[in-house]
């Protein structure tokens, strides 16, 4: 009886150590998990009501959008959390990254990088666009962050870093709220407007906190790759084998130049266009368009009146560049064909080149007015001059892109 007794012991004491051994790593992993909450919650001075897991996730993806601008990759940009899908399809994903003029005379600073996704529509409702997506952070010129956008959500600091406001599209349950909700803090983390607090709600009952939304936030880190900017075995851009004049000579050896940049993925050298110097105004954009997974578009300009000056770039979907406009342009209503949402095309002065598929330039023309005018070269697809003129008088530029009649000025989302 004394020996069934000992080994009843035994096991017991056995299956205890078992149960501590195997409990010891979850405890540490739920401890893990407080603590990293606790601690993003102190960093950014979130007040206590706000404390939930759904606002911790919220705050890591605001984290990782702010790594992505400071590395001001526009590749790493691409693996933005929100795109995993079963297939990865980047056709209707915009990049946006807006620059402002620092203090010093070539000194820039990132304020803004906008990631926005919009699926197809419904079949049976086509004009509804649904579950779009857009992601924003600004940034100050100290590289503190000013706001954070994701989905449904937005966020605003003040300049000691504590938030000042908190806004969020309402589920609708208590429609004397509206259609919007939001909470608003001194400096000091006082609360100043809580319009909760009348209706003696909590606004976690009525933010946008579904399932799919929690779920959508978790995505921080990705095993996704950036997409792909190489071109195919054998492919590089090439200027013509005659000697031409040099300043088309010049230009072609700075779209080469200008095309490994972009291939980088690399922000910085992007802003560096020819003519940005000659206008006084300073802020900067680029923007970025998709094939499914492949650039189709680049966008570099600053805004001068009622046009945009810069350069775009058109690439196929073997990354093989196949058009270089650079010059004043003007927004048109894009076709439902077009990759692009938007589409901007030479509308004043400006060169358009566009490229054979086997690198070499396939025709360079000058625009002056609207109208040919000045040098415009043609070349055959193994980079020999086909024809070369120099029209003294302007000619009517028969394939010129249809423009709108009325042209907004560009607003930078924020």
């Amino acid at each position: 009886m004394k020996k069934l007794y000992l080994e009843i012991c035994n096991i017991f004491i056995f299956v205890l150590c078992c149960f501590f051994f195997f409990s010891c790593p979850l405890n540490d992993n739920l401890f893990g998990d407080e603590s990293a909450h606790s601690q993003m919650f102190k960093k950014y001075k979130i007040p206590v009501e706000m404390q939930k897991t759904p606002m911790f996730y919220f705050l890591q993806r605001m984290e990782w959008q702010y790594k992505v601008a400071q590395s001001e990759s526009w590749l790493e940009a691409t693996r933005h959390p929100a795109i995993l899908q079963n297939e990865r399809d980047y056709q209707n994903i915009y990049l946006e990254y807006d620059y402002t003029k620092g203090e010093g005379k070539n000194d820039y600073y990132m304020d803004l990088w906008l990631f926005s996704y919009f699926p197809e529509t419904n079949s049976t409702s086509p004009t509804k666009v649904i579950d779009e997506i857009e992601s924003d952070i600004s940034i100050d010129s100290n590289g503190k962050i000013i706001s954070f956008s994701s989905n449904n959500w937005s966020l605003h600091f003040h300049e000691n870093d504590r938030p000042s406001e908190f806004i969020f599209i309402t589920n609708m349950k208590f429609p004397e709220l509206k259609e919007r909700g939001g909470i608003e803090w001194d400096e000091n983390g006082k609360e100043i407007y809580n319009p909760y607090r009348v209706i003696g709600q909590s606004f976690w009952e009525d933010v946008y906190c579904g399932e799919a939304y929690l779920e959508n936030l978790k995505r921080i880190k990705t095993e996704i790759p950036p997409i792909s900017t190489s071109p195919p075995e054998g492919y590089c851009l090439q200027l013509s084998k005659k000697r031409i004049d040099s300043d088309v000579s010049k230009t072609l050896n700075q779209i080469v130049k200008y095309d490994k940049d972009v291939r980088s993925g690399k922000i910085r050298p992007l802003l560096d266009v020819s003519g940005f110097e000659n206008f006084k105004f300073s802020d900067r954009y680029l923007e970025f368009y998709f094939h499914k997974e492949t650039l189709a578009r680049l966008f570099v300009y600053c805004m001068h009146k009622k046009h945009y000056f810069g350069c775009r770039l058109d690439y196929d979907e073997k990354n093989r560049l196949i058009a270089y406009i650079y010059g004043e342009m003007s927004k048109i209503k894009s076709d439902k064909t077009e990759v692009a949402l938007s589409q901007y095309v030479l509308d004043g002065d400006g060169i358009e080149i566009k490229f054979h598929l086997t690198g070499y330039p396939a025709s360079y023309k000058t625009i002056v007015n609207n109208c040919l005018q000045g040098g415009q070269i043609e070349w055959n697809e193994n980079g020999e001059v086909i024809s070369n003129v120099n029209l003294d008088t302007p000619q009517p530029w028969s394939d010129a892109p249809k423009k709108t009649d009325n042209v907004e000025k560009k607003t930078p989302a924020l």
